[in-house]
């Protein structure tokens, strides 16, 4: 089906979009209000959502595929800074993987007229699946008396946890964190099993990855609307 390019700029919204945006705050509210966890964690749980619903209005909003790539760009860096400022963290490289997740999000918007409504529901799942994932590595060891996974996969699971990423990105020891220590057992994980992320540098496949997937997208809406036009 083809869209003229008019269509980013009148498109009017459908019932469903304020059901997802309701949706993503709902789950991001509620995993920083369960969870006695830091301002940067918290962010490192919406971060992938964050990013596709704002490369979802960018797509929607603007016509021209370089400026939509600049303002995603500048989107990008706006979040990077917001974390940093909002977790009281001095030293902005800290909070890279915060960037790294938000870009890895935008990557998942589809950026061809229409899609809006399609991006802030990818942006509701991504939110959801990065609160199960931290779930899974703390959160619901607080419903047991002993912590509920093996060592191996509990050390999988904070490998695969949004907040794990970040926070040790960011310098913590989240293994130790009061939220992780307990409800994980963290004391089981050998280094043999598992080593904290220690660099910025992890976040740096993640930044490729997602820069390169938001490239793609903008490349196919660039060729359709030059087929069209």
């Amino acid at each position: 089906m083809d869209f003229e390019t008019s269509d980013l700029m009148s498109r009017p919204t459908t019932p469903l979009e304020p059901c997802w945006i309701g949706l993503g705050l709902a789950v991001g509210v509620s995993s920083a209000a369960v969870s006695p966890v830091p301002p940067l964690a918290v962010w490192a749980t919406v971060a992938l959502g964050l990013g596709a619903a704002l490369a979802a209005f960018v797509h929607r909003g603007v016509a021209r595929p370089a400026l939509r790539a600049l303002l995603l760009l500048v989107g990008l860096a706006a979040l990077w800074g917001s974390s940093a400022v909002a977790s009281g963290v001095e030293n902005p490289l800290r909070c890279v993987g915060v960037a790294g997740l938000a870009a890895l999000g935008m990557a998942f918007v589809p950026a061809t007229p229409g899609s809006f409504s399609a991006g802030l529901a990818r942006a509701a799942a991504l939110v959801l699946v990065a609160w199960v994932l931290d779930g899974a590595a703390a959160a619901w060891g607080l419903f047991s008396e002993t912590p509920p996974w093996s060592p191996e996969t509990a050390a999988w699971l904070l490998d695969a946890s949004p907040r794990a990423f970040v926070m040790e990105i960011a310098g913590f020891d989240w293994m130790r964190a009061e939220s992780v220590y307990g409800p994980v057992g963290t004391d089981r994980i050998s280094p043999t099993l598992r080593g904290p992320y220690t660099s910025a540098v992890a976040a740096a496949p993640l930044l490729v990855v997602g820069s390169m997937g938001i490239c793609l997208r903008l490349l196919h809406c660039s060729r359709r609307l030059s087929a069209r036009g």
